[in-house]
């Protein structure tokens, strides 16, 4: 199952769906509230995990428009939401390699809308309303368009949305801000965290559906404890009985990361670097011989591979040697995950989850190169 998450506007924004990691996100450039510009993007994608692709909404822009767009903005995908021509797609097609997605309500679905479209959103009567509609009308449509569910999601109707035969993905919209522009952080928390259960969730299912066995377990039910600054908060303790209960009974533990619980059994989010220093955190409660780290890089290297060619992926790396690299701008491991490893002595492996390369080994006392 995709996950898109749409309307993304700020770098804490950025920071949650990098923890998350998304199939997509959604930057919007038609008239919203969600609406970015082109300057305002760009710095939303540079600190974008790399592995999440970019989709740009339009609803009845200019072609002007979705062009100036495309020249400064690294898309992936291009979504229309409004009555864009099929001459209109032709000429975006011209000038763009990517995907073009169509988004529609559930009552106007037409195959003749989707000439040249690859994937189709489907959305209530009045699109980005964040409205419920009748969910099972999707089960009726025959197409060869892989659908996308928008219009309400939430984890209360989660699973009645999976239920649905026809999607292949569903659309979350992020816009907390159009209820309130200034919501108190521990209600953003509250709100962060579900995008992890739902993660968790998906992937317990989807072993599950494998035939092997599997539960998640979100920070109360795995008894995370942190301190209670409401998005920066610090992990005090784990009480791990659920989890070995779990682990005895043969099942994969499917844990969120990037949250916690306070003193008053209130959800907190941990900040950037949150999920990886979760893992950790559980590593060293559990007592684990090591920690591995999947990215979209197969290790460490000695500097940006994306953009230093000559760059050399180093097999081994000191706990010193890896704080001293992230606190100078490497992005590969945060710095509060490192320092947590170190305190413990668990050994971090940063792999690649796109291939089986070996990867890196940060523990202590190794001979680095890289300075």
């Amino acid at each position: 199952m995709q996950i898109k998450i749409c309307g993304i506007t700020t770098l804490r924004e950025v920071e949650f769906v990098n923890e998350l990691k998304p199939d997509y996100i959604g930057l919007v450039f038609a008239e919203s509230k969600r609406k970015v510009n082109e300057e305002k993007a760009f710095q939303l994608c540079k600190y974008l995990n790399k592995e999440i692709k970019t989709v740009a909404v339009f609803r009845n822009n200019s072609f002007e428009e979705i062009k100036n767009v495309l020249e400064k903005v690294p898309i992936d995908i291009l979504q229309l939401h409004g009555n864009e021509t099929e001459y209109m797609v032709k000429r975006i097609k011209d000038i763009f390699k990517g995907e073009v997605w169509r988004g529609i309500n559930y009552k106007e679905y037409s195959e003749e809308k989707l000439n040249l479209i690859d994937k189709v959103i489907i959305d209530s009567l009045n699109p980005g309303s964040g409205k419920v509609f009748d969910w099972t009308s999707i089960e009726k449509i025959s197409t060869n368009k892989e659908i996308i569910l928008a219009g309400g999601l939430n984890i209360n109707n989660l699973d009645d949305a999976l239920k649905i035969k026809n999607i292949k993905g569903i659309d979350i919209s992020s816009g907390a801000e159009d209820i309130n522009e200034k919501p108190p952080k521990r209600e953003m928390d509250m709100l962060f965290t579900i995008g992890e259960q739902m993660s968790v969730a998906l992937m317990a299912m989807a072993l599950e559906g494998l035939g092997v066995p599997a539960v998640s377990l979100n920070a109360f039910q795995a008894k995370i404890h942190t301190t209670s600054v409401h998005g920066d908060a610090k992990i005090t303790h784990i009480e791990t009985e659920r989890i070995r209960e779990e682990l005895a009974q043969k099942k994969i533990v499917i844990v969120t990361g990037f949250q916690g619980i306070d003193e008053n059994d209130d959800y907190t989010t941990l900040g950037r670097g949150g999920s990886d220093t979760t893992a950790v955190a559980l590593a060293a409660a559990l007592q684990a011989d090591a920690c591995e780290i999947y990215t979209d890089v197969d290790g460490v290297y000695t500097a940006d591979p994306r953009k230093v060619p000559t760059a050399k992926k180093l097999d081994e790396i000191s706990y010193d040697d890896m704080l001293h690299m992230a606190l100078n701008g490497a992005q590969v491991l945060h710095s509060r995950c490192v320092e947590l490893a170190k305190k413990f002595e668990i050994p971090l492996v940063v792999r690649s989850s796109m291939n089986e390369r070996e990867g890196t080994v940060v523990r202590e006392k190794t001979v680095c190169p890289c300075r």
